[in-house]
């Protein structure tokens, strides 16, 4: 930026902002006294009105009330007189014409007198008058006249005996016409003003040429100033009207008389916003008009001031690019005795400074005094290689005295190698001209010295090379420290590699018994509850755990040891990035919601496949999700997953992608909500065996290994993993790799279809989310000569089955996300997949599942009578062949329509109303099979089976359920045709299961032949 702009700018800046400042104190002072006077104006008209209108109704009032006290009215007693009574009434209206009628009225409600004759005779409700006979003076608004339909305002007061205060004969009614307001408030056009009652409604308007607005609620449609007024204050304000356009509208609530409280009439006085607010306006482009010019002055002001500065600037320049040059001969000139003069005498002043400068530091003296100050060695050689100038420094490294080094060549120095040694002297001199390089010069006793060397060549007035300044540092004790740190970071990588070996060697060597003591701890707590020895199963439960723990700490520890130790191999293969992050989600959502964490997964429909390691990219999400669990509490957990086909800057996924780097990338983000890190605790996150801080490896516990692996698994498959946090604001990881991997030399392949017969035994897949059961069935199952392959979850065991039709599957029924059922319901529409037997293990215990509490088999209500004899012959045999059949149902009506229609089948038939009394049926002997309905008082039939599978005697009686709920519909359809047995975990030993796929496999291959 040229200085004049600067110059222009900075004193447009100091003259206008003042001004800016004045303006707008200047307009808000002006609009405000405007808008406040407005306001007053519209709050005094509104005041004004409503005391008016308070003061017609009290007049009003006061002459009803002083007409039902002449002596006339005494004569509503005598029939004879009711026609004098009407003349006078009709006078009387004549002489107030605002009273639409006035009426009088004997005690039984009759009209008996009134200035419209089509009135007498007329009866009146009770209601009507009924306050005034009680000697009160009754007030009413809004009504309509009988006669011609037109709003009224109605004044009742009792006429008393002239002799007796205390004796009411009758009572005097007038109704004064609204419309007579017209009269008395008539607003300028610009203007509307309105009357509303108490709840709102507008009982008067001055716009008479919508008679629609009668029947508006001002509260209703939100207009705030008629809620104020109701409310009984009095104000303006610039707020919505009944159309809910802006509008300055003035409100007071209607205060009465001494005597006489009105009817709480509130006043509105309305006008639009833009025609209130006029004055303002005018008054805000005066304002800024005014500003306007202002500026343009000030702007021409400042243009004058500064070409003027920067012409001398300009003269400055000039000078100084001359004396850059070398010119120290001219000077800047300038007339006048300011301090911009002063400044020029000042600046020619320095230029002959300089000029005496420059000359002391070409003096020879000057310059050799400088030489033999330096501690580093310095040579001035020529272009023939002669050295011709030396300093103390020099000849102190090299041993030669100041006389004697003079003279000589400088290959008698320099150590030269190779072909630098037959060189020109021409070309040597040009070698010489380097920064900061090693070489090596010999001392006259011909020891060589290590030092650092730097040369310049040298240029006389006329820009000739006359030759090269050599400078060289002695290097001798940092060459002997390398040294020594270069021996003792070989001691380190040995050390290290030992410790690798060792820490490998232990893993392994704990890593096996371990194995077996949780495999038969795992077993022993089977047996136990199998035995009921429920005080063992505690302990064993803790062995189990503790074994868990130990486990995964050795193989976090012999995962470290083979990246150090150079021998963790990579396991290559192709899948798609969805369907591992939906197995993913299913396997860690039920552990995050456990800590009141929610889980969140995006992931775009076009991220497609990746080419790595499955396993180790598994591995490292689900690191990343336990440290996001365990360090959030009730917050959420993303993972978000993207694909970058180039980078872009612009892109906020992309930022820890290699922008040099065109290869396509995957990038997951792992985000949440917890307690985040500080930037010295994220310094230390991805150091071994440490803890980002103590308090929280005290509270949270850990080792500090996962993250360390999980680095060095990115950095394995081509990949990174960063981090980004701050105190209190969560925490986020982003994993960044490669679409394809590169393929590790020597690389294991994964296992496919063709590759499912590892030995002489038969195929069997495990499918199960838990991997202690994984790991029991590959261990027992092997014994019993078959090759198990298992599958974490039930897309995965999906993939698995038909990538090596195995002979049998073992399939979990409770899984995160797709259930067994679901993956069961899968198979058996699969041709490839439908004729392999499946084995059911179910660990259920959700009480809303019948089959979780044991049940043989179902039927929905209403009852299907063939099907449910298919069931009773499947499970009880035949009618007669064993014992009765129980029927537990606290429907009477179904409990006979069941016992009647069984009995026809040819069964013996016991009954019972709940669950209480169907275990006391059980106690008098034990029944063929048992048909249980699910709700029931006292004892459903969740309790029921609880009770009869935890008795030794009844856990083998069949069981149908009758139920109408939907839901087991579904699951019969599920079950039937479809699952060859259930097997519960803790019912059979392993023996016995693998004895049960060895019988599953058998019946398959005799079906098939």
């Amino acid at each position: 930026m040229r200085v004049r702009t600067k110059i222009l700018g900075f004193c447009l800046l100091l003259s206008l902002l003042p001004l800016v400042v004045i303006g707008i104190l200047s307009n808000r002072i002006g609009t405000a006294a405007v808008a406040e006077g407005l306001g007053n104006s519209f709050k005094q008209s509104a005041a004004d009105t409503i005391r008016e209108v308070d003061r017609v109704l009290f007049s009003a009032d006061r002459d009803v009330q002083a007409w039902a006290k002449l002596g006339v009215m005494q004569d509503i007693l005598i029939p004879e007189k009711h026609v004098e009574i009407t003349a006078f009434l009709f006078g009387l209206n004549r002489q107030y014409p605002e009273f639409s009628s006035i009426q009088l009225i004997d005690r039984d409600g009759v009209v008996v007198a009134a200035s419209k004759p089509e009135l007498i005779g007329r009866s009146l409700p009770n209601a009507d008058y009924a306050q005034a006979l009680a000697g009160r003076r009754m007030l009413s608004d809004d009504r309509l006249d009988p006669i011609d339909g037109k709003r009224v305002v109605r004044f009742v007061f009792p006429v008393h005996e002239i002799f007796d205060e205390t004796q009411i004969i009758g009572v005097l009614e007038a109704e004064w016409r609204l419309d007579h307001l017209h009269e008395i408030i008539n607003p300028d056009e610009e203007y509307r003003m309105f009357l509303i009652q108490k709840d709102g409604r507008v009982l008067f308007a001055s716009e008479r040429r919508d008679p629609d607005v009668y029947r508006q609620n001002f509260i209703e449609r939100n207009v705030e100033a008629a809620r104020l007024a109701v409310a009984g204050q009095t104000g303006a304000r610039i707020g919505a009207d009944e159309n809910g356009s802006p509008s300055l509208i003035g409100y007071s609530r209607s205060q009465g008389f001494p005597g006489f409280e009105g009817f709480g009439w509130s006043a509105l006085v309305m006008q639009d916003a833009e025609v209130a607010l006029a004055p303002i306006r005018r008054l805000e482009r005066s304002v800024v008009t005014l500003g306007l010019i202002m500026v343009v002055v000030v702007v021409v002001v400042v243009v004058l001031i500064t070409r003027k500065v920067n012409g001398l600037i300009g003269d400055f320049s000039r000078v100084a690019g001359r004396v850059a040059a070398g010119d120290f001969e001219c000077q800047a000139t300038y007339r006048s005795r300011d301090e911009i003069g002063d400044l020029v005498h000042t600046f020619n002043r320095m230029i002959r400074d300089l000029k005496e400068q420059r000359a002391q530091l070409v003096d020879k003296d000057y310059v050799d005094s400088v030489i033999h100050t330096m501690n580093d060695s310095l040579m001035v050689v020529d272009t023939s290689g002669v050295i011709r100038t030396v300093n103390r420094a020099v000849c102190r490294l090299l041993k030669y005295g100041e006389q004697r080094l003079p003279g000589h060549n400088i290959r008698d120095i320099l150590v030269l190698n190779g072909d630098a040694a037959d060189l020109p002297d021409g070309k040597l001199i040009e070698r010489l001209v380097v920064l900061n390089t090693e070489m090596r010069f010999r001392r006259s006793d011909g020891q060589e010295v290590p030092v650092s060397f730097s040369g310049t060549l040298l240029r006389d007035n006329h820009r000739n090379v006359i030759g090269v300044v050599c400078v060289g540092q002695d290097i001798t004790d940092r060459k002997r420290v390398e040294e020594e740190l270069r021996h003792a970071k070989e001691a380190a990588e040995l050390a290290n590699s030992y410790k690798s070996q060792f820490l490998a060697n232990m893993s392994h060597e704990l890593r096996t018994p371990l194995n077996a003591i949780i495999g038969y701890s795992e077993m022993l707590q089977e047996e136990a509850v199998d035995m009921e020895l429920e005080g063992f199963c505690s302990d064993l439960q803790k062995i189990h755990g503790s074994g868990r723990h130990l486990l995964g700490l050795i193989n976090d520890i012999l995962d470290l040891s083979k990246i150090e130790a150079g021998k963790m191999t990579l396991y290559v293969e192709e899948f798609d990035v969805a369907s591992m992050l939906e197995d993913a989600r299913a396997t860690f959502d039920p552990l995050i919601r456990k800590n009141g964490n929610q889980l969140l997964v995006e992931c775009p429909e076009n991220v497609g496949a990746i080419h790595t390691d499955l396993t180790k990219l598994r591995q490292i999400l689900f690191n990343l999700l336990s440290n996001a669990n365990k360090f959030t509490d009730h917050g959420r957990i993303k993972v978000a997953v993207a694909r970058i086909e180039a980078p872009s800057p612009d892109d906020p996924v992309a930022e820890d992608v290699d922008a040099n780097d065109p290869a396509p990338r995957i990038v997951f983000q792992v985000s949440d909500t917890g307690i985040g890190m500080t930037s010295e605790q994220m310094s230390r996150l991805f150091t071994a065996f440490t803890q980002a801080d103590e308090s929280t490896a005290k509270k949270y516990g850990g080792t500090g290994l996962g993250l360390t692996i999980s680095r060095k698994f990115c950095e394995m498959m081509g990949g990174r993993l960063s981090v980004s946090s701050e105190p209190g604001a969560g925490t986020t990881f982003t994993v960044t790799l490669p679409v394809r991997a590169a393929e590790p030399p020597g690389a294991p392949a994964r296992s496919t279809a063709s590759q499912k017969e590892k030995g002489s035994g038969i195929a069997v897949l495990s499918i199960d989310d838990d991997a202690n059961v994984r790991e029991l069935m590959i261990r027992h199952l092997s014994r019993e000569g078959y090759d198990v392959e298992t599958a974490a979850s039930g897309q995965e065991g999906l993939r698995r089955a038909r990538e090596l039709r195995p002979a049998a599957i073992t399939l979990d029924v409770m899984m995160p996300g797709m259930d067994g059922w679901a993956v069961l319901s899968a198979m058996k529409s699969d041709p490839a997949l439908a004729d392999i037997p499946v084995v059911m293990v179910s660990v259920v215990d959700d009480k809303n599942l019948a089959f979780s509490l044991g049940a043989t088999d179902y039927v929905t209500k209403p009852v299907e009578w063939h099907r449910l004899s298919q069931l009773l012959r499947k499970y009880a045999h035949s009618p007669g062949s064993g014992g009765p059949l129980l029927i537990v149902e606290d429907d009477p009506d179904t409990r006979a329509l069941l016992a009647r229609q069984l009995a026809r089948e040819g069964w013996s038939v016991r009954e019972a109303a709940n669950g209480v009394l169907g275990l006391e049926q059980l106690r008098s002997g034990p029944p063929a099979l048992i048909l249980l309905d699910l709700m029931m008082p006292e004892m459903d039939g969740f309790e029921f089976m609880e009770t009869l599978r935890t008795d030794q005697n009844w856990r083998n009686i069949p069981v149908i359920i009758i139920t109408a709920k939907d839901l087991t519909a579904e699951e019969r359809e599920r079950l039937n045709g479809q699952v060859i047995k259930i097997i519960e975990k803790g019912t059979l030993s392993i023996s016995d299961l693998a004895a049960e796929i060895a019988a599953s496999i058998q019946r398959n291959l005799s079906w098939e032949i």
